[in-house]
């Protein structure tokens, strides 16, 4: 799906397509079509690299980052080995609350090593304020994940 290229009509292909069905993407192409919503295709691009670079290896890198500080803390590692056993059957993503140290572990290793401590930079294109804070116009803003 092509985010530049318009037909005739003036619609791009993916707004054609949001029209049929209604995902984030068709969402915010909506929003693009809307005169009064101030939602432009190249702010729309700007949200998309964040969703890409936000879930490319975060998962992997906590994993990563989790078993290299229990392969430190055998006591640690054991602790969790034993929780984790104590659960039978096929364990499933809502059995989480049954799991108490595991979610302590992984909580310590995004304070330990963030995978993505800031969101991609934005560059103001006017003065704009945000939660009180005045942003002048071209200043570089760094979001904290």
């Amino acid at each position: 799906m092509q985010l530049s290229a318009s037909s005739s009509s003036g619609t791009t292909e993916a707004e054609a397509e949001a029209e049929a069905s209604c995902d984030v993407l068709d969402s915010l192409l909506m929003l693009v079509k809307e005169s009064n919503s101030g939602l432009r295709l190249e702010d729309v691009r700007h949200m998309l690299l964040d969703f890409f670079v936000a879930g490319t290896d975060t998962t992997a890198r906590t994993l990563e980052w989790a078993m290299a500080e229990l392969l430190k803390n055998p006591e640690k590692l054991a602790k969790l080995k034993h929780e984790v056993k104590q659960v039978e059957g096929v364990i499933e993503e809502s059995d989480i609350i049954k799991f108490p140290y595991l979610r302590a572990t992984i909580k310590e290793t995004f304070r330990l090593h963030p995978p993505v401590p800031f969101l991609v930079p934005r560059k103001a294109e006017s003065e704009v304020e945000i939660n009180g804070f005045e942003v002048p116009k071209n200043a570089q803003v760094l979001v904290n994940v």
